[in-house]
């Protein structure tokens, strides 16, 4: 029987563009966003890892702007394999790096719609800390072990073009990369006898990673975590001083300019930083609970900044910031831990030019609550045309809504809505109105996002 409310006057809407969301596949493993990127057709891919105690597994997922997942895959179910960074190859396909058991670090190149195109491993590296593509449209990775840093350069195919290991006492990692005049600039921070993070290295090498000029800098104090930023005159290394925080000032002969403090309170603990024209943005962990995003000019003074507070005592944690400077936004992935659970959710936010973004995470309250008690069936047939049945069934009665987005996560139309009793129910969906392509309904109890499906129609 057709769905006659489908003709209610309602209003083609956007969903918000600026939202905090969480993401998961399953229901027992545990899910971390260690970084993301945007896409030349603006949308974002989130590469991470699975834990689900016994093992690790890369995992991605693909959102459009508005948050709305276009895909969701685990590329890998080899043990212990940690996702690191994700760079844009192609037009059409990304790098994702990931650390491998025995410091042999794997890459893999994924298409648009999460396909593996090539995988490679290379044996004796260590972590991934940075990947960066290059002018003449080649990769490096960095990052190093206990004992050495290490550059990997390869092509778009994953082949090697050089694989270097670097000596350095009590050395951890080259931490971040630039291209510079057709140098590699590479900076890391080691540590002293003692374990204490506080001798800073810059090196710049030539198109082969071989050094050609070494300089390293003794800081008066530790600097626990830091970011190597690089625009076309200076390096600045930004990071949590053992009291508060602060910028390092270089330039690319790596004299030392300047330093400065940056702006901070009690219980802040620096996280990441990028550039946004000639100021940075700052992401804190505040309170070991909240996360605290703050604009600040070069002194170090802050111009603006927002506390992002998760729900009902649960924790926020990030690992990135970066801006993106054709819709003057930012954006930021990690994990978060809502609602007093103790199973990690992918959790990605994005943040207008003012710091601002919806005021609680969109997505599931408690993950144990919608196996029991709800669940949304994939439509079928699929694709189809002129109709589709499209089933979900409730444990407890619950206010829903069930909607109809397009590919660009706009709202088409409220399949059904309002208050039901717990029962199984099954909609015949018509086409009429819609062309052909890619949709996604998803099913909404008490305003919140249970279940996501795609749905394609062919006309």
């Amino acid at each position: 029987m057709p769905v006659v409310f489908l003709c209610l006057s309602v209003s083609v809407q956007a969903q918000p563009e600026y939202w905090q969301k969480q993401y998961r596949t399953d229901f027992s493993a545990e899910y971390f966003f260690k970084d993301i990127i945007i896409d030349n057709k603006g949308n974002y891919i989130a590469a991470g890892y699975t834990d689900d105690i016994s093992r690790f597994s890369n995992f991605l997922v693909y959102v459009n702007k508005f948050g709305v997942p276009l895909w969701k895959k685990i590329i890998n179910d080899q043990y212990n394999i940690y996702a690191q960074k994700i760079i844009v190859a192609d037009t059409s396909s990304f790098i994702v790096a990931c650390k491998y058991v025995l410091d042999t670090v794997t890459l893999y190149r994924i298409d648009n719609i999460g396909n593996i195109l090539w995988e490679k491993k290379f044996s004796e590296l260590g972590f991934v800390k940075d990947a960066i593509k290059t002018p003449d449209n080649k990769f490096i990775i960095s990052g190093g072990s206990a004992s050495y840093p290490f550059l990997l350069k390869i092509d778009i195919e994953g082949n090697e073009i050089f694989k270097k290991r670097y000596e350095y006492n009590f050395v951890n990692s080259y931490y971040q990369i630039a291209t510079k005049d057709k140098f590699i600039i590479a900076g890391g921070l080691s540590r002293n006898g003692s374990g204490a993070p506080n001798i800073f290295f810059l090196r710049k090498l030539d198109s082969l990673g071989n050094i050609i000029l070494n300089s390293t800098f003794s800081l008066n104090q530790s600097f626990t975590v830091a970011n190597f930023l690089y625009d076309t005159t200076n390096i600045y290394l930004i990071g949590k001083k053992s009291t508060g925080q602060g910028i390092y000032k270089f330039d690319y002969n790596f004299s030392l300019l300047d330093s400065v403090n940056i702006e901070s309170g009690i219980n802040e603990y620096f996280i990441s930083a990028n550039f946004v024209n000639k100021n940075f943005i700052i992401c804190c962990s505040k309170d070991n609970v909240n996360v605290l995003f703050k604009l600040t000019n070069p002194n170090g003074m802050i111009l603006k900044q927002k506390i992002i507070y998760p729900n009902q005592g649960g924790v926020i944690n990030p690992y990135n910031i970066y801006f993106d400077k054709i819709n003057n936004s930012y954006y930021s992935s990690g994990y978060s831990d809502f609602y007093g659970e103790k199973i990690a959710f992918g959790y990605i936010v994005k943040l207008d030019s003012n710091l601002i973004t919806t005021l609680a995470p969109i997505g599931i309250k408690n993950e144990n609550s919608i196996v029991k008690d709800f669940q949304l069936s994939q439509n079928y047939p699929n694709p189809f045309n002129p109709s589709t049945k499209i089933s979900y069934s409730l444990k407890k009665s619950s206010s829903i809504e069930l909607k109809l987005f397009d590919i660009n996560g706009r709202l088409i139309k409220i399949i059904e809505s309002g208050f039901k009793p717990a029962g199984s129910y099954e909609i015949n969906f018509s086409t009429e109105g819609l062309s052909s392509g890619a949709y996604f309904f998803s099913l909404y109890s008490e305003g919140i996002l249970m279940d996501t499906k795609k749905a394609v129609v062919l006309k």
